[in-house]
């Protein structure tokens, strides 16, 4: 951070506040990609998880907060949420913020094939409140 910051990397925001926990374990998992679920609305060639319209829906709530709790305790800075398609989950924002309280930096990755007014404005609420988030789709969902 002081590097990026002494190498003019960061661009100063008066209005923006990120806090990125620091992490004193000397060994931490940097990263941590989640497969929330393998249902998806869309069956892809290329997806590499077998996701489809008839796969389970996955874990519980419970057991992935207990999850992004001990990535969290193990000094984790990122989380990939990946699915299946993870927008499909009616908790998938409960998700997000539960994520965000344990300071990780969060990805979300989608087909936004699922993509409504709704959730557009819960993303974009998302990312105005919590700044460190990013939403990545793949180029095979936008051409489908």
């Amino acid at each position: 951070f002081n590097k990026a910051k002494e190498l003019d990397w960061l661009i100063p925001d008066k209005h923006v506040s990120v806090s990125i926990r620091k992490v004193t374990i000397p060994y931490h998992l940097k990263r941590i990609q989640l497969e929330l679920l393998l249902k998806c609305n869309l069956y892809c060639a290329h997806c590499y998880c077998s996701s489809s319209p008839n796969a389970p829906w996955g874990l519980g709530t419970e057991e992935i907060m207990s999850l992004i709790d001990q990535a969290s305790q193990m000094g984790t800075l990122y989380l990939d949420i990946t699915g299946g398609e993870p927008l499909l989950r009616k908790d998938i924002f409960s998700i997000i913020a539960y994520a965000h309280q344990k300071q990780l930096v969060l990805s979300l990755f989608t087909n936004l094939t699922v993509m409504n007014e709704k959730i557009a404005q819960q993303c974009e609420n998302y990312c105005k409140k919590y700044h460190a988030c990013s939403i990545d789709i793949t180029k095979h969902a936008i051409q489908i």
